[in-house]
């Protein structure tokens, strides 16, 4: 189940709930993964927070309509009845992305960082 993407109907983490896509890296009692945007929010533009950003190109990632960035800095915990339908998994380079992200981003918890790069690849 790990790496996998899964669009989230009515994401609770988004005001308004909106439709979101879900790179999901642990499913066990509960979900855990970043969410996946079209653009970079500008507070993570910020030299300091540009790390916490992952890109996803759609050239290795077919199931995308168009290159888009995965927000590192923020964890998101669902239930397992908010994903909606699996797109697809991230390709190799996406998930080292994602991993240099984690370690470089200075928001998540030493805790946080251990459990996400202690996940198979």
């Amino acid at each position: 189940m790990n790496w996998r993407v899964y669009l989230v109907q009515n994401c609770p983490e988004i005001t308004p709930p909106k439709a979101k896509y879900l790179v999901v890296f642990d499913f066990e009692s509960d979900v855990r993964g970043f969410l996946i945007n079209s653009n970079i929010h500008p507070i993570l533009q910020k030299s300091h927070m540009r790390p916490c950003v992952a890109d996803i190109p759609v050239a290795t990632n077919k199931f995308l309509s168009h290159d888009s960035f995965i927000n590192c800095s923020k964890l998101i915990k669902l239930d397992a009845g908010h994903l909606y339908d699996l797109k697809g998994h991230t390709c190799p380079e996406t998930r080292i992305n994602i991993l240099k992200a984690v370690t470089a981003c200075p928001v998540l918890s030493l805790a946080q960082k251990k459990v996400i790069l202690e996940i198979p690849k």
